[in-house]
C-alpha cells in the first residue's frame, strides 16, 4: 500500500530527524532563519557548528544550507 502524505511529509521528516537527534542525547537544538532561508536544526558538537537541512521530497537542492554556509563561512564570529 502506498500513502501520499502531501504537504505533511516535510513535517513528518523533520519530526523523525528531531526524535533521532534527541535519542542521541542532543537536547540543545536550535533553528536558523535568514530572509528566505531556514535551517531546521543547528547543532553544536565538540565546538563545531553543524547545520542540518531536512528534505522530504524529490527536490533535494539545499538552497538554505548554501545560504547558511555562505553567510557564516567567511567569519566564524558571526555565529
Amino acid at each position: 500500500m502506498r500513502y501520499d502524505y502531501g504537504s505533511y511529509k516535510g513535517y513528518f521528516s523533520e519530526n523523525f530527524v528531531l526524535q533521532e537527534l534527541y535519542s542521541y542525547g542532543l537536547n540543545e537544538i536550535v533553528t536558523w532563519s535568514g530572509k528566505t532561508s531556514e535551517i531546521e536544526f543547528v547543532l553544536e558538537i565538540n565546538g563545531n557548528i553543524i547545520p542540518v537541512e531536512v528534505k522530504a521530497g524529490f527536490n533535494t537542492k539545499a538552497k538554505s544550507l548554501l545560504a547558511f554556509i555562505t553567510k557564516y563561512s567567511a567569519s566564524s564570529d558571526s555565529l
